[in-house]
C-alpha cells in the first residue's frame, strides 16, 4: 500500500482559487474602469492641491454642504463665442469628507426667464478627492443665464460629521 501526498491536491485547489480570485480582480478592475467613464471627466490632482493658497487672480472658494446644496454662476452675455463653448468646467478645490460619503454633483443651465435644463453629472472618486470636472453643454448654453451645480449625498450623513466641498470656479470651455 502506498501513501499519496496531498501536495498535488493542494496545488490543484490553489490553481482553482487563483482562477476565482483572478476573475474577481478582473471584475473589480472593470468596475473601476466603468466608474471612471461617467458623464464628467476629471483631471488627476496631487495630494498637495488641498492645502495650496489661492493666487490673487483665482476666484474664492464657494462651499457646498448639507445645508447649502447648490451654487450658481452667472453667464456673462457679452462673453465672446458663447455658442462655441461645448463644456462646463467645475473646479472642485477642496473636499472635507472624512467618512468618504458618496458624493455626486448635478450641473444645470437656467436661461434668464426660462426653466433649468440638466446638463449632466459627475462624481468624486475617491469621495474625498478634489479635481477639475467637465460636463457637456449639449448646445443648451447659448444665451444669458446661470450654471447651477447641486450636491447630492448618496448616504445619510451622521450628525456632527463634517462634510464640505469647496468649488473654486465654474466656467465655459470649448
Amino acid at each position: 500500500m502506498r501513501l499519496t501526498s496531498s501536495r498535488p491536491r493542494f496545488w490543484s485547489l490553489l490553481r482553482h482559487a487563483e482562477g476565482r480570485f483572478g476573475r474577481l480582480g478582473t471584475c473589480v478592475q472593470l468596475f473601476i474602469l466603468l466608474a471612471s467613464f461617467g458623464a464628467g471627466a476629471a483631471d488627476s490632482s496631487t495630494p498637495g492641491d488641498d492645502v495650496r493658497v489661492a493666487a490673487p487672480d483665482e476666484a474664492p472658494l464657494r462651499y457646498l454642504d448639507t445645508a447649502h446644496v447648490s451654487i450658481s454662476q452667472h453667464i456673462d452675455p457679452a462673453a465672446e463665442g458663447l455658442q462655441d463653448n461645448k463644456f462646463v468646467q467645475v473646479d472642485v478645490a477642496q473636499v472635507i469628507n472624512p467618512r468618504k460619503y458618496g458624493l455626486s454633483f448635478e450641473v444645470y443651465y437656467q436661461p434668464t426667464g426660462g426653466q433649468k435644463v440638466r446638463l449632466g453629472t459627475f462624481s468624486l472618486y475617491p469621495a474625498d478627492n478634489p479635481g477639475r470636472f467637465i460636463v457637456p453643454t449639449q448646445a443648451h448654453v447659448n444665451r444669458e443665464g446661470s450654471i447651477i451645480v447641486s450636491l447630492l449625498v448618496m448616504d445619510r450623513v451622521a450628525n456632527g460629521v463634517p462634510l464640505r466641498v469647496g468649488i473654486r470656479k465654474i466656467a465655459l470651455h470649448s
